[in-house]
């Protein structure tokens, strides 16, 4: 290829139902996909390619969720605590006044 030619790849979209059904479409030669390294870490060394790219990885906000006005129980309560480090730099959970 000349340095002058373009690559312009045809982009089709897919919608899978699961980080399983991604890397087996994957596998199966249907194309390329940006997953977690963590979705990688039962498979074989050497099943898959991972490519160092610019703007990865891909930082994420999470949140602790739990249904409004119920009562945790001691082990839900103490994961909420382990979640949020209970310390000044950690995140309030949803709902939760600082």
């Amino acid at each position: 290829m000349k340095e002058s030619e373009e690559i312009n790849p045809k982009l089709t979209p897919w919608v899978w139902g699961s980080n399983e059904a991604v890397k087996q479409a994957i596998l199966a030669g249907l194309g390329i996909s940006a997953l977690s390294r963590n979705v990688l870490t039962l498979n074989q060394p050497g099943q898959f390619a991972v490519l160092d790219a610019e703007g990865f990885p891909i930082l994420r906000h999470w949140y602790a969720v739990y249904p409004a006005g119920r009562q945790l129980s001691v082990v839900a309560q103490a994961f909420l605590d382990y979640l949020l480090g209970r310390g000044d730099a950690a995140p309030a959970a949803i709902g939760e006044k600082k």
